[in-house]
């Protein structure tokens, strides 16, 4: 009897019309978020790195190919 619920409920969780899964959208930004408040990363940037902003500074490369970039303070 097992085998047949555990089968049954295998097949449904398959063929649901209706899948949750993590999106790119709105669940990996608000894990990374989490992550970099709990890490002190904010912290690191401002104080060994210099980054005036921090976390919140913008760096926008010329071209991936020669990896320069620009720090845009926002």
């Amino acid at each position: 009897m097992k085998r047949i619920s555990g089968l049954i409920i295998s097949i449904l969780l398959t063929f649901s019309a209706q899948v949750f899964a993590w999106d790119d959208g709105v669940t990996h930004p608000l894990i990374t978020e989490i992550a970099i408040d709990n890490s002190g990363l904010d912290s690191y940037l401002k104080d060994v790195l210099n980054f005036d902003f921090g976390t919140e500074t913008e760096i926008e490369g010329v071209d991936a190919e020669n990896k320069v970039f620009l720090i845009l303070p926002k």
